[in-house]
């Protein structure tokens, strides 16, 4: 399982009302935040294989309207804590 998570600009003029919803659709797509500061958006993805993880990206979020740029960190190891 390849775990990476997306950060993306949006177009400045872009008020991002619609983002979520349009993210959502993304079957890889497990989470998505909108943020205040450096970038715009945050989505969490999980694929089978890294060729997956490129097509999800290069074919579904960075077609989306509005999507200026995508910064991708593929997570080694990881942790949670439930509640």
């Amino acid at each position: 399982m390849i775990r990476a998570y997306l950060f993306i600009h949006l177009d400045q003029n872009y008020n991002g009302e619609n983002i979520l919803d349009d993210v959502r659709q993304i079957t890889q797509v497990r989470e998505a935040y909108r943020l205040y500061g450096m970038y715009d958006l945050v989505v969490y993805m999980e694929t089978e294989t890294t060729e997956e993880l490129k097509a999800a990206t290069l074919e579904s979020i960075r077609k989306l309207q509005f999507v200026e740029s995508t910064v991708t960190f593929i997570s080694l190891n990881s942790y949670f804590k439930s509640n």
